[in-house]
């Protein structure tokens, strides 16, 4: 039984979440999740990175492991970090998740609200990367858009 490509196999999922509740739920449990779905489509030379706002430099991670490395290191400043589907863009080169992220710091537990963004860039038949944005903007620009 021959693998469905990873767009056609990425795009269901994302738009099966979007059809959902919207709640993504916390985001280091959506990042096991979401290299799980990656994993059987990874590139050798894949990568994951993490890019914040300006000027924080942005970090990759190498391997699909790493992006559930990511978003622990994200996350240590955190009690939790939930994120809400706005929705899925497809472009040729990508697809991207526009989300809401709320988190609650560790220390004082303040509750804080940023929109993010999930880009899943696909060459061929394969995901050469993921990248999470803190600029919707950005985001969109780094999938084709």
């Amino acid at each position: 039984m021959s693998q469905p490509d990873p767009r056609e196999a990425l795009r269901d999922a994302l738009t099966g979440l979007a059809n959902g509740d919207r709640d993504l739920g916390e985001t280091v449990s959506m990042a096991g999740a979401l290299a799980e779905l990656i994993r059987p489509y990874a590139s050798p030379d894949f990568t994951c990175l993490m890019a914040g706002l300006p000027p924080t430099p942005p970090v990759s991670y190498p391997g699909v492991d790493g992006i559930v490395r990511a978003w622990q290191d994200f996350g240590q400043t955190f009690r939790s970090v939930r994120a809400e589907l706005d929705r899925v863009v497809e472009t040729d080169k990508a697809l991207i998740m526009l989300v809401r992220q709320t988190a609650v710091t560790e220390h004082g537990g303040v509750e804080m609200s940023q929109p993010g963004a999930l880009v899943v860039e696909i060459e061929g038949e394969h995901v050469s990367n993921v990248q999470f944005h803190l600029d919707q903007t950005e985001a969109l620009r780094a999938g084709g858009i």
